[in-house]
């Protein structure tokens, strides 16, 4: 484990909480609600969050293996676990009955994939950039 692969990791966190909290924000302005609220007020919303989840999490791999100087899709999949794990302590914790149990579950399940995604385009993004590829 390097210094700059947990900095990526930590990058990459922030970076989907940002993209997250900003879906958030966007929502509660044009329903009126606090907190994300309307997202569970229906299905189709809750999964328009799932998939924004997604792309927020593989931005978070895109950054995380941008950071990682060795092994940078390694991170992005270590980001992508911390988060799930970080997830599911919280689905156990304030389980409250506000969101569904499929909710909770899909939006684990598809953490990893996510940001391994996210690293893996980022991977291929540098070897196309690479005067090495060009020739």
């Amino acid at each position: 484990m390097t210094i700059k692969g947990v900095l990526g990791v930590v990058a990459g966190i922030v970076t989907l909480s940002a993209m997250l909290f900003a879906m958030e924000l966007l929502v509660d302005a044009i329903f009126g609600t606090a907190d994300g609220a309307a997202f569970m007020r229906n299905t189709p919303a809750m999964v328009l969050w799932l998939v924004w989840e997604g792309v927020s999490l593989a931005a978070g791999g895109f950054v995380t293996a941008s950071i990682a100087p060795r092994h940078p899709v390694r991170y992005a999949v270590g980001m992508g676990t911390v988060q799930a794990l970080m997830t599911l302590a919280a689905m156990v914790s304030v389980r409250d009955g506000a969101a569904p149990l499929w909710f909770w579950l899909a939006g684990i399940a598809s953490m990893v994939p996510a940001a391994w995604l996210g690293g893996t385009w980022r991977v291929i993004g540098r070897r196309l950039a690479s005067p090495a590829s060009s020739g």
